[in-house]
């Protein structure tokens, strides 16, 4: 938490909390976490969909296994680990991978294309989020794409303290923000407390610069709190949240 500023007048204050990117990066670094349990040692892994999961991926996997990341917008090669080779394409590149790692969720990568990588591991991240909306849920093709894997497991969404449609890494942080935010509020002494998201799909897929988007993000306070002095602690109310976003690799 960054040093609090004075308020309008001698009583309250105006408390800036952890950076957005921190909360981005936890909760993707969380499912890298799980995905690492099932990567055999010294693995060559080809990981499907570097926005926003796969940079995790590639950060947490890259300095014990060879990592290439495949995924149509060339823009996030710039954030994407030093050293993790990067191709932007639809086409997985030539070779065989012995572990093939699908984050592209909703409209992404076709069955078609992951029966013949014929990985013996695949994980499948599961997009469905913890309630139902039957529109997305037509599109949710996890099934077909787990039957693609000689031994394949499915990422998803264990718990979370919210509702969330989807289980992106960029739907999570939002929502975290946003109950971090309405906890702060009922706190006494709390006048109010305001969420702040970077817009990073904006920055990565329509304006091309995703690195631009990830220093904003990591300047931008996840929470803005205005109180009565020392009332709450915005970074402690985030963390309890983060902490009750759970995620499961499972066996299918």
């Amino acid at each position: 938490m960054k040093e609090p500023e004075p308020g309008i007048t001698d009583l309250t204050e105006t408390v800036r909390s952890r950076p957005f990117w921190d909360v981005v990066k936890e909760i993707g670094l969380a499912k890298a976490e799980e995905i690492a349990e099932v990567v055999p040692e010294g693995s060559r892994i080809l990981v499907l969909g570097a926005y926003l999961t796969g940079i995790f991926v590639a950060e947490l996997l890259s300095e014990e296994h060879e990592i290439t990341v495949l995924d149509p917008e060339p823009a996030l090669r710039k954030i994407l680990p030093p050293g993790v080779r990067f191709r932007a394409s639809r086409v997985p590149p030539p070779g065989r991978y012995d572990v093939v790692i699908d984050l592209t969720g909703l409209g992404g990568t076709n069955p078609r294309v992951l029966r013949r990588l014929n990985p013996e591991v695949l994980v499948v991240e599961n997009p469905a989020g913890n309630m139902n909306d039957p529109r997305i849920e037509e599109y949710n093709d996890t099934e077909e794409r787990l039957e693609a894997g000689e031994e394949s497991y499915e990422l998803r969404l264990f718990d979370a303290p919210f509702e969330a449609k989807t289980s992106g890494t960029f739907t999570l942080s939002v929502r975290t923000v946003r109950e971090a935010a309405n906890r702060l509020e009922r706190h006494y002494g709390v006048l109010y407390a305001v969420p702040g998201v970077v817009n990073l799909e904006r920055w990565t897929f329509r304006l091309r610069r995703p690195e631009e988007g990830v220093e904003r993000a990591r300047e931008k306070p996840a929470v803005t709190v205005s109180q009565l002095t020392g009332s709450s602690d915005p970074d402690e109310v985030i963390g309890e949240v983060l902490d009750e976003i759970l995620f499961e690799i499972r066996e299918r």
